[in-house]
């Protein structure tokens, strides 16, 4: 049987395939669940010994790490549901399509480094946990048969990586969503996914240029999208949870951001090392926030002033109890403020109240 092709229907059940480059020096240990009823699979380990039969094997090889071709014989692969090979040396595409019913963990995470493809299956099953990092996934990962994906995605570390196609799914991610440290390019949609929140990290996507999001009532307690080369504007205003960690620092290219109206605690806003101008800070005057990088992104004088006036506004009016004593840097290829000659506000009476002892700010300017 070719890798990665399934037959269906035989006289001995329903098989799938994959290989594998294990060797003595390692425990070849993939498991599997089903989703309801009591079975049991078998293996062949392709190397003659014959089959193995358990849902959870330990096997060890007794070569150097030649590319074995795995079969998994089961009655209905229908009633398969989980599938975990973590460190189990997988070897180019691994063809899950026979698996209708995949959900609950799919962990095929590390220690699979010459894992290149996945071909997911349709299935409407609730998955809580997609692990595939630090693999060599290559291209594009076409997901989009996964209508309840959620909770736990990672995807990260799949340095040839180049796009993710989601199909419509309602799940929370309530734990992660990674895909960072990959080579993402373009746009990466995201507006089929309801349900984002926790932790979300695409960063040190060099190539990636925008990502399209759609409406979140999660909360967020780690927004990562820095080091990528995000264009033009970047919109999360329908984000309402918006807050913990927000970074968004290293777009050389990035004009501009659209808060959300947040009421959320913010650790860091981190958006350094941009070409941002003014940003509107008014609509998180409701959030907390406690350190904030704006430096080095070629603001002009009235800008810097404008966005100062805008958080003396915050600070001493709208939300003093959030908003004092935050550390803010805004400075480097920043214009120095000014009194307003230079266009906007008085930044300079703004910067003295906000370092004065009323609002405890610590500032770094040009």
């Amino acid at each position: 049987m070719s890798r990665g092709v399934f037959r269906s229907h035989n006289k001995v059940g329903e098989t799938m395939s994959f290989q594998t480059n294990a060797s003595s020096a390692t425990t070849f240990d993939p498991s599997v669940t089903f989703g309801y009823g009591s079975d049991r699979v078998s293996w062949d380990m392709g190397d003659g010994s014959g089959y193995q039969a358990d849902n959870t094997l330990s096997y060890t090889y007794s070569d150097t790490g030649t590319t074995k071709t795995v079969t998994l014989r089961t009655n209905r692969l229908l009633r398969l549901e989980g599938f975990n090979a973590q460190v189990d040396k997988l070897v180019g595409n691994l063809d899950m399509s026979g698996w209708v019913n995949l959900g609950d963990e799919f962990r095929i995470d590390s220690g699979n480094p010459e894992l290149t493809g996945i071909t997911n299956p349709v299935s409407s099953q609730i998955i809580t946990k997609y692990n595939v990092y630090n693999c060599d996934l290559t291209g594009t990962l076409v997901m989009t048969g996964l209508t309840n994906l959620g909770t736990y995605l990672d995807l990260s570390l799949n340095s040839n990586l180049t796009g993710i196609l989601h199909g419509l799914s309602n799940q929370a991610f309530s734990q992660r969503y990674y895909a960072h440290t990959c080579n993402l390019t373009g746009n990466l949609d995201l507006s089929m996914l309801t349900g984002l929140g926790t932790w979300f990290n695409v960063s040190q996507n060099p190539a990636l240029t925008s990502i399209t999001h759609t409406a979140s009532t999660q909360i967020f307690t780690r927004y990562f999208v820095n080091n990528c080369d995000l264009t033009g504007n970047h919109d999360v205003s329908m984000f309402p949870n918006l807050g913990g960690e927000f970074l968004i620092n290293g777009n050389s290219v990035l004009t501009g951001i659209t808060n959300p109206t947040s009421t959320e605690i913010f650790t860091y806003y981190i958006a350094y090392d941009c070409d941002l101008g003014y940003i509107n800070f008014l609509a998180l005057s409701g959030a907390s926030m406690s350190t904030i990088d704006l430096y080095d992104n070629n603001m002009s004088v009235d800008e810097v002033n404008n966005i100062l006036v805008d958080f003396d506004n915050i600070s001493s009016s709208l939300n003093p109890a959030g908003w004092t004593g935050t550390t803010l840097d805004i400075s480097g290829t920043n214009a120095a403020p000014d009194d307003g000659t230079g266009g906007g506000g008085d930044g300079l009476a703004a910067l003295s109240s906000l370092t004065g002892v009323t609002n405890n700010w610590t500032i770094t300017t040009s």
